[in-house]
């Protein structure tokens, strides 16, 4: 269980730097292509409080092959456990919060593993798209 975790980082503040949150649009891919390319790294997340009880729902991506993924603050504030659910209908406990910034509403979070398992890490782009350029938001 999770909650004394959470509560320890609940008034805490980290700055949290993350390369700029846009997915990589390969030419020549179609959106459906794109969608089932990144499917692998986005998750759905289920939240409950401590007596088990749904809590709420959020979205987060994966950033490390290790587990590590991103989601909103919001989404685990004062969240006792919680699961993340991939498109495959895989679902992973959320073993802990690595780092947050409630001032950013973002949050680092630790996904279990297994052994022999891996993540399949988001494509980020590091570099600013240019002026005009397609942006796909999906999660």
């Amino acid at each position: 269980m999770m909650h004394s975790a959470f509560q320890s980082l609940k008034h805490r503040a980290f700055v949290l730097f993350i390369p700029f949150l846009f997915a990589e649009f390969a030419n020549g891919q179609s959106l459906v292509q794109l969608v089932e390319d990144l499917e692998p790294s986005v998750f759905k997340i289920e939240c409950y409080d401590k007596y088990g009880m749904p809590e709420g729902t959020g979205t987060g991506f994966i950033v490390g092959e290790d587990g590590r993924a991103v989601t909103n603050w919001h989404v685990m504030d004062e969240t006792a456990f919680a699961f993340a659910i991939f498109d495959d209908s895989k679902i992973v406990e959320i073993t802990s919060i690595i780092e947050a910034s409630e001032q950013h509403d973002l949050a680092v979070i630790q996904l279990a593993m297994s052994e022999g398992m891996t993540y399949t890490p988001l494509r980020l782009q590091k570099t600013i798209p240019p002026k005009g350029s397609e942006l796909f938001i999906i999660g």
